[in-house]
């Protein structure tokens, strides 16, 4: 399929819809997407480097898409979906048994699924940020590691720590380490116990599986917790540990989707619980209070989105399995832990070992280690007052790197916006109106956010169908029916 001109418009303009296109020059005013960039609370630095991944990712993902890498020209152009060679969605049934393992007699007849060319080079782009995170931390902030973690001085609470919000906590008693220890035991004991009682007799990850993904994740949050400490921003681990996951369970499926959730689940759980202890310290409000905080809002937090999650998906099934989705509902998500578990879980050896199709996303794990390298050794044995060495001190790989492979995903009309917003409040407001600043921004952010939260939930079911009865908009210029939101293109 060769689409025509207008189409290249369509994809790096479009912005309106759900896979619609990376939105190159799109703005808009809706703060429930505005709030992914984060534009008042990130630091002007963390923000810069996105942008200037977001601006090679305008490059990288058209030019690989129109130059047919991975295959991928005659597919949509942004979907998360898995694609047979017909160009439809992959009829994963059809090649997995009964058990969800793979048939290979089916897979002879039925042939290998295809991802889009973005979707590829998103997860390529994920990966190389990852390897990155690990050299970046391990060059830029080794004494804070040596520091922190040298001698396990972390297991104790009798830490030299020179920080004034600390020491005003110090009237309070603290959470005893054998509290989380506690915790940690029966949560993976429920966890375990979970994974064998099915029901059916079988088993949805092994127990010694469950605690090597644990452990990992535990592995990694310490180097993602200095990403997150020092830039505000998180790095993406999951297609690494789902590639894994796959090459440890080959040709399941089920284990790749709970590697997820023990691997990279819980590392981003922690740097959660982190930042709320974060918050609890400089509120001035005990930590056993934010303990037993924390332990209520993860049990009824995790009640009461599973109920939502339930009503969502019964009510907008058909939707939520079309690749592209629509103006209100996409379930790119889902679709994720889908085409991973069947692509990397059953199909992992056929599609990502040297020499397959897809073979350069898990090595790009380790192409990262060494992208940091250059700026490094710039700012490293260059003159400190040199232009090239202050720019090399300012650039964070790891943050580039993902943010080439960010767009080719649900709706892209916010992130111009961002840049305004992030350059009016973190450069502008924070240099030229600092009072204002230390007492307006965060405030307002955080009332920004959750006004928007609030506003969604009310209209995702009161509006727009997530408790099956959808209210449809009046059809007029402003929101036509028959063409894209953004007026990019018809639709079908």
């Amino acid at each position: 399929m060769r689409l025509s001109s207008s189409y290249v418009f369509f994809f790096l303009f479009g912005a309106g819809s759900s896979n619609e296109g990376i939105g190159l020059l799109s703005f808009s005013t809706s703060w429930t997407l505005i709030t992914q960039g984060s534009p008042l609370v990130w630091p002007w630095q963390t923000q810069v480097n996105s942008y200037i991944g977001m601006g090679l990712g305008y490059i990288v993902l058209t030019a690989c898409y129109y130059g047919n890498i991975f295959d991928g020209r005659d597919l949509v152009f942004m979907s998360t979906s898995l694609f047979g060679s017909d160009g439809d969605v992959y009829n994963q049934s059809a090649v997995l048994t009964p058990e969800n393992k793979l048939d290979p007699t089916k897979l002879a007849e039925f042939g290998l699924p295809r991802y889009t060319t973005t979707y590829a080079i998103s997860q390529l782009a994920y990966n190389l940020s990852l390897g990155a995170a690990f050299v970046h931390i391990s060059l830029w902030h080794w004494k804070e590691l040596k520091a922190a973690f040298g001698g396990m001085r972390f297991l104790t609470n009798n830490q030299d720590i020179d920080d004034p919000h600390y020491k005003e906590m110090q009237k309070y008693r603290e959470v005893p380490q054998w509290w989380y220890l506690t915790l940690f035991i029966v949560s993976l004991a429920v966890g375990i116990g979970c994974s064998y009682a099915t029901g059916d007799g079988t088993v949805l990850m092994p127990w010694w599986s469950i605690l090597l993904f644990t452990a990992l994740s535990a592995f990694i949050a310490i180097f993602l917790g200095f990403i997150t400490a020092t830039t505000g921003f998180s790095i993406s681990i999951k297609y690494a540990v789902q590639i894994l996951a796959a090459f440890i369970h080959r040709g399941q499926a089920i284990p790749v989707m709970y590697a997820n959730l023990y691997g990279n689940s819980t590392t981003f759980q922690t740097l959660y619980l982190l930042q709320d202890l974060k918050l609890g310290q400089y509120t001035k409000l005990p930590p056993r209070w934010t303990f037993a905080a924390q332990m209520a809002g993860s049990v009824v937090g995790s009640i009461f989105n599973y109920t939502m999650m339930i009503s969502i998906v019964s009510n907008n099934r058909d939707v939520l399995r079309d690749p592209v989705g629509t103006r209100i509902w996409s379930g790119w998500i889902v679709q994720q832990y889908n085409s991973a578990s069947v692509a990397m879980g059953a199909l992992g050896t056929e599609l990502f070992t040297h020499g397959k199709p897809y073979w350069l996303v898990p090595f790009a794990i380790f192409m990262g280690f060494f992208m940091p390298l250059p700026f490094w050794l710039a700012h490293r044995y260059l003159p400190r007052d040199a232009w090239l060495s202050r720019a090399a001190a300012y650039i964070n790989t790891p943050i580039i790197l993902l943010y080439i492979g960010y767009l080719p995903y649900s709706v892209n009309g916010q992130w111009w916006s961002c840049l305004v917003i992030g350059f009016a409040s973190q450069y502008w407001a924070r240099s030229r109106r600092p009072k204002w600043f230390k007492k307006y921004n965060y405030i307002t952010s955080a009332a920004l956010d959750g006004g928007s939260q609030v506003i969604i939930f009310i209209l995702s079911f009161a509006v727009f169908g997530a408790s099956g009865n959808a209210v449809a908009f009046p059809n007029w210029w402003g929101n036509p029916a028959t063409l894209s939101v953004d007026r990019c293109a018809a639709t079908d």
